[in-house]
């Protein structure tokens, strides 16, 4: 029940955020631009990263995002207890703090990538990509390798499964004997 009010609190938090993000209003040229050479070709218009507080902002609108991913995580994987599992908690503390920090690291190689302070390579793509393909894109790993490795202690247990295979085997052998009168 506590962490309903204080999501509840951060989601009220976060769409008074929105609406400050809202009222701050448009970029200019925000989507793509002719090329000036080739008209068939298309060139993006003005970058979040340019604007002094919108990108900030932008910046705390996705880890605010990742905050609501990780609270669902967190209620689906109560069962019928209301406290989550101690060592549970710790690894989906863990997993957030990993992609919440992938997040921003790959966030601000951007910002200096754009304002040209940083064109470094990395396996042979720019360091924002790199961040945004070996930082971002495989921490989600991290749970699902928990979540394969521990699925029959927090998920399902082979008994619960029996025991929900027994419902459902009562409730057919129900249906069968109505449609049988």
């Amino acid at each position: 029940m506590k962490l309903m009010k204080g999501f509840m609190v951060f989601l009220g938090l976060f769409l008074v955020f929105i609406g400050f993000m809202l009222g701050i209003g448009p970029l200019e040229n925000p989507t793509g631009q002719q090329y000036e050479v080739y008209q068939s070709m298309l060139v993006s218009g003005t970058s979040v990263a340019s604007h002094p507080i919108l990108k900030w902002m932008a910046l705390f609108f996705g880890v605010g995002i990742l905050i609501v991913f990780g609270v669902f995580m967190s209620l689906g994987f109560r069962k019928a207890e209301k406290k989550l599992n101690a060592k549970l908690k710790q690894h989906l503390f863990v997993g957030m703090g990993l992609y919440i920090a992938s997040f921003i690291v790959m966030t601000m190689v951007y910002w200096q990538y754009h304002n040209g302070d940083n064109f470094g390579y990395f396996l042979g793509v720019p360091s924002p990509t790199a961040w945004m393909l070996f930082g971002l894109g495989l921490t989600p790993l991290y749970f699902t390798i928990i979540y394969i490795i521990k699925f029959n202690d927090w998920i399902i247990s082979p008994e619960e499964l029996d025991e929900f295979q027994e419902i459902v085997r009562k409730r057919k052998q129900r249906e069968e004997e109505s449609t049988n009168y």
